[in-house]
């Protein structure tokens, strides 16, 4: 990163007599000449053209003016360009100054700082008007008793802390290398310096980390046709994120991932939810939720910063599958024998196996998933029967799970389910005799609407059915495959509601075309399932298969 002076213009010596550089305020001296220890001294402000720039209002400033405590700036410290661009000030010798000008109808900047007084003939090169930009402090959790403020030492510029966002923003900043930014409490009392050599763009906004955060990297979220091609905003949507040894060093954060933060293009800190920290593997799964994703663009970023040993882990991941936001259940699957398959909502729909049902845990998609055995393994939602889940024949909802079958067999195997009766995802031999995907609804006392497409085996796809009103879609790995669904009666069977989520069996026993009776075991390895409230759009469905390949077209590590 190239560094910047804040003012760029060649040096230029005003030879008319008393025009030389004048830095500390102190009493005017009289048309004699500079009085002992006084410096009379002069400069010049000029435009974008090097024209000079007149009516511009100078102020000259102590170096380590702090300006909320300090007094008000003397009358004499201030002065308003001539035509020639020059202004004048008296100032002591062996001090060290800054200089701000401002240009009231343009709202032009420009800072010059470390101006030093050692001769009553000092020279100071010429300062160029720019538009201004501005620095954003990070404050991603830090607890103030009293918040306190930040403000730039030799400057007029300072800000109360604000934490709710996650930053403060220090606005209007001429660009150019600010030597300093200072903290301090609301009593002014232990100041520190927060950070050094920062450098401020015409237009920009720099980004400055609290201190104690160490390390931080730009994510590029890349719609474009060369990452995940998609054209329309999508809005509050779970991003994920993997970490691995070729894009993050695990030994830089703290072991569970405790210090891993997101934050916004604008500064706000982003909620996100850790799936998998696997510190010893040097691999992570993390979704972050981004409020929206532009389409076809290739330069929307967040941000991640890390390395704070005193963070603690923040308790926001229900908050990255939001109910509000269409999430009534959502299940990683990458949990331990034992342990309960929890849900990332807050909902709470919880699953559990029967000891010798559970099936078992292994490497998946995402994080980890659940391998199934097709024998007996399943996992059960209880209490979901009459849950949010249960969806009417005319309702809106999308069901999707990744799965990797096997093999290609004969048998049917259910991914996830509501029963028989009411709806599911599952592999199919029914009715071509070869094999599918099928997503089904029972819409009626006895008809089924189902939509199928050709399955494969031994590799990871991201199965999706929508159903919209009397719409029936279902897409594989973010692609349409069939929108006109076939339908079937039953002679024997009515819509049942009352059967609880279920992953990889149905809970009754039904009957195959074959006349089997079978309770349709998945074998193979699911991983993160979803059933939400609302049709999700194309848009939706393909950048969740972009984002979450195994080569994610989505994120780009900056």
């Amino acid at each position: 990163m190239k560094k910047l002076t804040h003012c760029k213009m060649p040096i230029i010596i005003i030879a008319a007599a008393g025009l030389f550089l004048l830095l500390k305020c102190s009493d005017p001296i009289s048309d004699g000449g500079s009085e002992a220890g006084n410096a009379k001294i002069a400069g010049i402000i000029v435009d974008k053209n090097g024209l000079p720039a007149a009516n511009t209002i100078v102020t000259l400033l102590p170096s380590d003016y702090n300006p909320v405590t300090d007094e008000p700036i003397a009358d004499s410290c201030i002065d308003t360009t001539d035509t020639n661009g020059i202004y004048h000030f008296t100032v002591e010798e062996g001090h060290v100054y800054s200089i701000e000008a401002v240009q009231q109808q343009s709202l032009l900047r420009a800072l010059i700082t470390g101006i030093s007084v050692d001769t009553q003939d000092s020279s100071i090169e010429a300062c160029m008007l720019s538009l201004p930009g501005a620095v954003r402090i990070l404050v991603p959790d830090e607890k103030f008793e009293t918040p306190g403020y930040i403000y730039i030492p030799g400057t007029t510029f300072f800000v109360k802390v604000k934490t709710e966002n996650g930053y403060t923003l220090l606005d209007s900043i001429p660009p150019g290398v600010i030597p300093s930014i200072w903290y301090a409490s609301e009593d002014s009392s232990s100041p520190f310096i927060m950070s050094q050599n920062v450098e401020v763009t015409s237009g920009d906004t720099t980004t400055v980390l609290w201190p104690g955060w160490e390390y931080s990297q730009e994510l590029i979220l890349n719609t474009s046709p060369s990452g995940a091609d998609i054209s329309e905003d999508i809005i509050n949507f779970p991003v994920l994120i993997r970490l691995s040894a070729a894009n993050f060093d695990f030994n830089e954060s703290m072991p569970n991932g405790e210090d891993i933060r997101f934050v916004s293009s604008t500064g706000e800190l982003l909620f996100h939810e850790v799936e998998l920290w696997d510190r010893e593997n040097k691999h992570a799964a993390i979704w972050v939720k981004v409020d929206t994703i532009f389409g076809n663009n290739a330069t929307q970023s967040i941000t991640m910063i890390w390395g704070n040993p005193s963070a603690t882990a923040p308790v926001n991941g229900k908050s990255v599958f939001d109910t509000a936001d269409g999430f009534d259940g959502v299940w990683h699957l990458g949990e331990a024998a034992a342990e309960p398959f929890l849900d990332a909502t807050g909902n709470q729909y919880n699953g559990m196996s029967p000891d010798t049902c559970r099936p078992q845990k292994q490497i998946g998609i995402i994080g980890n998933c659940q391998k199934f055995d097709g024998n007996n393994d399943y996992i059960i939602m209880p209490n979901t029967a009459s849950s949010k889940l249960n969806f009417t024949t005319d309702d809106y909802f999308t069901i999707s799970a990744w799965v990797s079958l096997d093999t290609l067999d004969y048998i049917s195997q259910v991914i996830v389910t509501k029963g028989y009766s009411q709806y599911f995802l599952r592999f199919t031999y029914f009715p071509a005799d070869s094999p599918l995907w099928e997503f089904s609804e029972f819409i009626s006392p006895n008809t089924w609407q189902a939509c199928t497409t050709t399955a494969y085996a031994r590799q990871w796809s991201l199965i999706t059915g929508v159903r919209a009103g009397d719409r029936h879609l279902l897409y594989v790995n973010g692609v349409l495959v069939d929108s006109t669904p076939n339908s079937y009666t039953s002679s024997t069977l009515s819509r049942d509601t009352s059967q609880d989520i279920t992953i990889g069996r149905f809970m009754e026993l039904i009957t195959l075309p074959n006349n089997t009776n079978e309770y349709c075991f998945f074998m193979g390895a699911i991983d993160e399932v979803r059933i939400e409230h609302g049709a999700r759009s194309n848009a939706w469905v393909r950048l969740c298969y972009m984002n979450q390949r195994s080569d994610n077209r989505l994120v780009i590590f900056k």
